[in-house]
C-alpha cells in the first residue's frame, strides 16, 4: 500500500511539474539541417577518391560515405582512410576536395534550404532568440553554403568545429557558440 502511495504522488508532483523557460537561442547545425548537402558530398568524394586511386577504383557508396564519411572532420577521414599520409598531404587532399564541393554546389545552382525553414527562421525572429550555426565543415564552405540561403547574415555566430578544440559530435562547439551569444547553455535549443 505504501508503495502505490508513492507512486501516486510521484505521478502528481511530475504533473505539477512547470514547462521548461522558452529558450533564449537556437544553435544550427548546417549540412542536413538548413539543406540537403550530403549527395554533393558524396558525388565530391567519389570523385576525389577515384583520383587518389582509394579502393581499388571501386566506387564509394552511399552506405560507405555514411559510415566513414558523413558528418566527420576532414582530417579524421584522412587519418582512417589514408593512416600513412602526413599532415601537409591530408591538407591538400581535404583542400581540393572541398574546392570541388563547393564548385559542384555552385554548378548545381547551389543548396535550396530544407522545405519549411524559411517559415521556421521567421518564426525564430518573430520569438526575438539569439541564433548560431555550428557545424564541422570547414570556414569557407559554410560560409559559402549558408551565402547560398541568403542567411549568413542572419546567425549572430558561426563556430566551425575545426576552429574548436574539440569538434562535433563533442559538444564543445555548442558550448562555445552559447558563449559567444552570451546565453547559457540550458537555454538554448540545438537542431
Amino acid at each position: 500500500m505504501r508503495l502505490v502511495a508513492w507512486a501516486a504522488a510521484m505521478v502528481a508532483s511530475a504533473c505539477a511539474l512547470q514547462p521548461p523557460p522558452r529558450p533564449r537561442a537556437v544553435l544550427f547545425d548546417i549540412d542536413g539541417t538548413l539543406f540537403h548537402s550530403d549527395p554533393l558530398h558524396l558525388r565530391a568524394f567519389q570523385r576525389i577518391l577515384a583520383e587518389e586511386g582509394y579502393n581499388g577504383g571501386v566506387p564509394i557508396d552511399e552506405a560507405f560515405f555514411m559510415e566513414m564519411i558523413s558528418g566527420r572532420q576532414n582530417k579524421l577521414i584522412c587519418r582512417d582512410l589514408f593512416p600513412d599520409w602526413d599532415a601537409a598531404r591530408s591538407e591538400r587532399f581535404s583542400d581540393r576536395k572541398e574546392a570541388m564541393f563547393r564548385e559542384m554546389s555552385a554548378a548545381d545552382g547551389g543548396l535550396a534550404p530544407i522545405a519549411g525553414l524559411v517559415d521556421f527562421m521567421g518564426e525564430i525572429d518573430t520569438c526575438g532568440v539569439r541564433k548560431a550555426a555550428v557545424t564541422n565543415a570547414p570556414r569557407r564552405n559554410a560560409e559559402s553554403m549558408l551565402d547560398g540561403i541568403g542567411r549568413r547574415d542572419w546567425f549572430d555566430a558561426l563556430v566551425i568545429g575545426d576552429e574548436c578544440a574539440r569538434a562535433k559530435p563533442d559538444p564543445m562547439p555548442y558550448l562555445i557558440a552559447a558563449k559567444q551569444l552570451g546565453v547559457p547553455i540550458d537555454e538554448c535549443v540545438v537542431v
